[in-house]
């Protein structure tokens, strides 16, 4: 009994040291493409932009967020708020600034359905060929629609993901921790975006053109991250997706360990109902890729899972010495792999390497997490739109 609970353990972790081998180059090569930016031509365009705000209870970010967009460089735009029954006075906000720009436009819903079906509802009343979308906290760059528009046109994109960057990383522990995760997954989008891989999108500072928003319907309302679900039917219809550090918006970063957990929460619980409910879209051989994407919070999983299991096979001493050294080995292997991912992050920032101790206490808990969210995914739980509230801190 002893032997097979150990056996499955180092299957488990051999599932994860093969997934980990396969991300490494991308995030290599992510990293060349970091410090090598291609230069790309600048068209001639005039597409009016809809900008959609899905807001509720969100007063200490919104009016900073409807700033940023009304002083874009770009000013052909829209903006369509959709103010979803908050308790707070973003409303009152919301039709302040209406009445200072006729480019914003307000909408208040008594019910709130979740932020997919706020996006579906803005974009029906939209008007602009391209869509722009952004959450509440986000603080846009003088220029960011602009060349968002650039990349749209000059590639002949359907759909652009932007960096969203960190406004307050510098707040607390967390928001320093969670820094090395964007980190990580900058490199990693760049990666995909140069070895044309799936990308998936972001949730904010994402742009569609508006025919291939209307070819899908819309955002799926059923699913916690509709962002991923969206960027995998634009996958499998092969629509053209890509990423751009030169797009650039701020967020902020939760900075409480309970915002935290109700953030990753919804994520991964997200990422696993994606998962279970599009096994007929990704079972072709053409999206493994996209699939092994999805499966990142379900081998977390299992990695976690499988130091339970080691962890009772050390409690009734039922590892051999053959086993033992494998483990000792690949404890080794995860230990550099990890190392170089955060040096890879670092090349600028050498600071970081200090709280390399710490991201590995970060993994730990969202690897906790995912196992997590699965469960709950597993054993039906509702499924809740778990908000994270906002300080509005700026601390860069």
């Amino acid at each position: 009994m002893f032997d097979l609970i150990i056996t499955v353990a180092i299957i488990l972790m051999l599932i994860g040291m093969i997934y980990s081998i396969y991300q490494l180059p991308i995030i290599f090569y992510g990293v060349i493409k970091l410090k090598n930016k291609e230069d790309i031509d600048d068209p001639e365009f005039n597409d009016l932009v809809s900008v959609i705000v899905p807001a509720k209870n969100e007063e200490k970010v919104i009016g900073r967020c409807l700033d940023s967009i009304l002083n874009q460089t770009y000013k052909n735009i829209e903006v369509i708020v959709v103010e979803d029954g908050s308790s707070d006075r973003t409303l009152e906000i919301c039709k302040e600034y209406e009445k200072k720009d006729k480019r914003i436009k307000c909408y208040h819903r008594d019910i709130s359905n979740g932020k997919p079906s706020a996006l579906n509802y803005a974009l029906k009343i939209s008007r602009g060929n391209i869509i722009a979308t952004f959450d509440a906290d986000s603080i846009l760059e003088k220029d960011t629609i602009y060349r968002a528009l650039i990349e749209m046109h000059s590639r002949n994109l359907d759909a652009l993901q932007g960096e969203n960057y960190s406004v307050n990383s510098k707040e607390n522990i967390i928001t320093r921790i969670g820094f090395i995760d964007q980190g990580l997954i900058k490199l990693a989008l760049l990666g995909r975006n140069a070895f044309d891989l799936f990308l998936p999108l972001g949730g904010s500072n994402q742009y569609f053109r508006r025919e291939v928003l209307e070819e899908l319907n819309g955002w799926d309302e059923r699913y916690l991250t509709e962002d991923l679900e969206i960027s995998l039917r634009m996958n499998i219809k092969n629509k053209k997706t890509a990423y751009s550090t030169s797009v650039r918006c701020g967020q902020e970063t939760p900075s409480k360990m309970g915002e935290f957990v109700k953030q990753r929460t919804r994520w991964y619980r997200g990422y696993h109902q994606v998962l279970f409910h599009s096994k007929k879209e990704i079972r072709n051989k053409k999206h493994l890729d996209s699939l092994l994407v999805i499966s990142a919070p379900l081998i977390s999983s299992l990695w976690f899972i499988s130091l339970i299991l080691l962890a009772i096979g050390v409690i009734m001493h039922s590892i051999t010495s053959t086993q033992l050294i494998f483990l000792i080995y690949f404890g080794l292997f995860l230990f550099v792999l990890n190392l170089i991912s955060i040096i890879l992050i670092s090349i600028k920032n050498y600071r970081i390497l200090a709280y390399l101790p710490i991201a590995y206490i970060y993994w730990f808990i969202s690897s906790v997490i995912s196992l997590y969210s699965l469960m709950l995914e597993l054993l039906k739980r509702e499924r809740r739109w778990l908000k994270v509230e906002k300080t509005g801190r700026v601390t860069n």
